[in-house]
């Protein structure tokens, strides 16, 4: 099976796109572990944000749960 290919927002995207604000985009990548610092900046994995906004929209404590599994693996970013 091919893996699907990350997509990876700014935290001004990310926030624009939930509706909050750039600070609670990083809050969350601290708690929730949605994005990582690579070269001074941060990098929003588009999946782990629709899933904790999924999370946080219906209350779901098996989606907190994953995102807390994920939260111990990084996101695969190389530094070339």
């Amino acid at each position: 099976m091919k893996k699907k290919k990350e997509t990876f927002l700014t935290p001004q995207q990310a926030a624009k796109l939930t509706g909050v604000t750039p600070i609670t985009i990083y809050n969350w990548c601290n708690q929730w572990g949605i994005g990582e610092k690579v070269g001074g900046r941060w990098l929003i994995s588009a999946s782990r944000l629709d899933l904790l906004r999924r999370a946080k929209k219906n209350s779901d404590l098996v989606l907190y749960h994953r995102l807390r599994a994920l939260q111990n693996n990084d996101l695969g970013l190389q530094i070339f």
